[in-house]
């Protein structure tokens, strides 16, 4: 883990030298990408970089695989408004963005009781439908309470460390192969963009232990609990962090507006996988209401003069 340390402060705007021809370029605040306005070279804050990254992941999907992905993503999306679903391509208008995440390594050390349940059958005896006496097995089932505890070791456990890219959001887009991921090397963001941390370390390492419970419990219930069927009813874990890298992950965006509403698109950089919200066309919806109501006016006329 870096010397970086992620605070609430509002992160400053950087100046450069453009290595190329020599302009001074500036980093917009919390990025450390930038593309040269006077001769369009590719920059980065190398020096930013090396105190805040750990890791890089780089993009294993294309821009033309992306827009490919989206593109089918968006076919199924029948209520949006068609404007959005050729327009988002069209225009251009995806970019690829090296998003920053907390990369948590540790322990998670759990306490739980749960409700375990053994089957065991008896014979019972009934009359079939023609009135007949006949035996079957019946399965039933004892109940038993249980107490035990767990440990589990957390590899690259993902937490988002940026505001404009939400732990939902996140989670949804995930998958992520760190396997892939290389130590930082400015030479890895050269072209893309870029940015570093905005959520601070308090707020992230809540998250993180907040949804190893939430894991963790899940994983004692499908895999840890003896007997035949089974449930968790109190899990207590308690977390040892021992490494949080900052991991720069790459997704591909596509973002549009949609009356006062901005909407998104995301490709994961590394699987293809596209997550996102579109907005409903009002026009497709009146179409198809005033479609369904001509059929069942037709349909009534016709009733009628049968």
């Amino acid at each position: 883990m870096r010397g970086y340390v992620a605070t609430a402060t509002p992160l400053q705007t950087s100046v450069k030298q453009c290595t190329s021809c020599g302009a001074t370029a500036e980093f917009p605040a919390g990025a450390i990408s930038a593309t040269c306005s006077y001769c369009a070279a590719p920059l980065v804050d190398g020096e930013r970089g090396e105190m805040a990254v750990d890791r890089v992941a780089p993009f294993r999907i294309t821009r033309p695989v992306a827009q490919e992905k989206l593109k089918q993503h968006l076919q199924g999306k029948f209520w949006a408004p068609t404007s959005i679903r050729r327009g988002i391509l069209q225009d251009h208008r995806i970019r690829g963005v090296l998003v920053p995440f907390f990369a948590y390594n540790g322990i998670a050390h759990s306490q739980y009781a749960a409700r375990v349940g053994m089957y065991y059958y008896r014979t019972e005896t009934y009359r079939d439908s023609n009135g007949k006496t006949r035996t079957r097995m019946k399965r039933e089932t004892e109940w038993f309470s249980h107490q035990a505890s767990a440990v589990n070791r957390l590899q690259d456990h993902l937490v988002s460390a940026s505001k404009g890219l939400p732990e939902q959001e996140s989670n949804d887009l995930e998958p992520f192969d760190l396997g892939h991921a290389l130590s930082f090397d400015r030479s890895l963001l050269a072209g893309w963009e870029a940015e570093l941390p905005n959520i601070d370390f308090a707020r992230a390492d809540h998250v993180a232990r907040q949804e190893v419970t939430q894991l963790e419990a899940a994983r004692i219930e499908q895999r840890l609990l003896p007997g035949d069927t089974g449930s968790v009813s109190s899990v207590n874990t308690n977390i040892s962090i021992e490494k949080r890298d900052v991991v720069l992950l790459p997704v591909w965006m596509a973002s549009f507006r949609h009356g006062k509403k901005v909407y998104r698109q995301l490709v994961n950089g590394q699987t293809g996988r596209v997550i996102g919200k579109t907005p409903v066309s009002v026009a497709k919806v009146a179409l198809a209401c005033a479609g369904g109501l001509l059929v069942a006016l037709m349909f009534w006329a016709g009733m009628m003069l049968q």
